[in-house]
């Protein structure tokens, strides 16, 4: 695990260990970035959140089911300053409205490449509120054309 002062301290969350795996193994070749923490369940993910020091929570949708989003906003409270994004296959505009609502500062298509996930990373460490989904063609659009500046303003 590589570590600098300016590396970006991520935290990973998929109930699937192969995939988890092979993000974190993506993840290392990054520049400036180190995965901390893997964890393979919601219940996990808030037992251990607290125990690290991690700068973008990155977090599979199947994570925090639908009824259990409120999840995310007890992760940011646990963790001030993490900046979550969501990994999903579904993205439909409510969806993604309500993970903005929640806290999140991004929604990654699990069908964008391997430079959007490294951008991801990115722009969430920045503080920056993106939607990268399938229908945008390599194209990160800013959260609040996607989801209304109201779901951002009243989670800064």
């Amino acid at each position: 695990m590589k570590r600098a002062e300016d590396t970006i301290r991520i935290l990973l969350a998929d109930e699937h260990q192969l995939v988890r795996s092979a993000i974190s193994a993506l993840i290392e070749t990054f520049d400036n970035m180190t995965v901390v923490v893997e964890v393979g369940s919601e219940q996990q993910l808030m037992s251990d959140a607290a125990h690290y020091d991690v700068d973008v929570a990155l977090i599979d949708a199947a994570i925090v089911s639908l009824q259990g989003l409120e999840s995310l906003r007890r992760l940011t409270d646990l963790c001030p300053g993490v900046r979550v994004v969501v990994l999903s296959a579904y993205s439909s505009d409510s969806f993604i409205r309500r993970l903005f609502e929640e806290g999140t500062y991004g929604f990654l298509h699990k069908n964008a490449d391997v430079h959007a996930l490294e951008m991801a990373i990115k722009k969430a460490a920045l503080g920056e509120r993106f939607v990268f989904t399938a229908m945008e063609q390599e194209q990160f659009v800013d959260a609040a054309s996607v989801v209304g500046a109201a779901a951002i303003q009243a989670n800064p």
